[in-house]
């Protein structure tokens, strides 16, 4: 399991695009924004997105096979 810093603001693009190990990530109630492709190709099982999150890039969990995804109340973008 993936559990991100809690001082983790940004995840950039791309970040862990095509990482095919990567099934599970807590993300940390602080974060803001994804960045456009951060996810992309990763088998997450699921997605859970903060209510701090407001801003989600570009194909940030494209080709995803998550079979549970929620968005935060913070999402504006």
């Amino acid at each position: 399991m993936g559990r991100l810093p809690s001082s983790l603001k940004i995840i950039e693009a791309s970040a862990f695009t095509m990482d095919y190990q990567l099934i599970n990530v807590i993300f940390p109630n602080g974060l803001q924004k994804i960045g456009d492709g951060a996810f992309s190709c990763v088998p997450l099982n699921q997605i859970i997105i903060p209510d701090s999150v407001t801003e989600i890039g570009l194909g940030a969990f494209e080709q995803n096979k998550a079979t549970y995804i929620k968005l935060g109340s913070g999402v504006k973008k």
